[in-house]
């Protein structure tokens, strides 16, 4: 009886082992499979970031380059603007001169005209 009693056991005790190692080899299977989802979306994001980063890079080198047109053109038209307002200095210093000149040829005009009316 006593016998009989121990195999009883060894054999509940080895029923409930296999029980146990088949949940552990499924929640083995479980994992490994997450582990591998995982894996795949980590290497999704990554290349996406690769990506994003290479457009970054290649957008802040057309930056780069558009500004040092932009800055390019900004001298260009800062020299323009500095000749066209040293030419209106100019133009308005003559005008000044002109109008001087002109003031006093009509002084001198009324000047001659009264002298001719003096004289006749």
């Amino acid at each position: 009886l006593l016998t009989q009693q121990l195999e009883s056991q060894r054999e509940f005790y080895e029923n409930k082992l296999l029980f146990v190692e088949q949940e552990a080899m499924e929640r083995i299977v479980i994992v490994e499979e997450e582990v591998q989802k995982i894996t795949h979306e980590k290497d999704k994001y990554k290349v996406r970031f690769e990506e994003r980063e290479t457009e970054m890079r290649k957008l802040e080198q057309r930056g780069d380059e558009e500004r040092k047109k932009l800055e390019k053109k900004i001298d260009s038209l800062s020299t323009k603007l500095n000749y066209f307002n040293k030419d209106l200095s100019e133009e308005r210093a003559l005008n000044k001169s002109l109008q001087e000149n002109q003031r006093e040829w009509v002084v001198l005009f009324f000047l001659k005209i009264m002298k001719n009316e003096e004289n006749t």
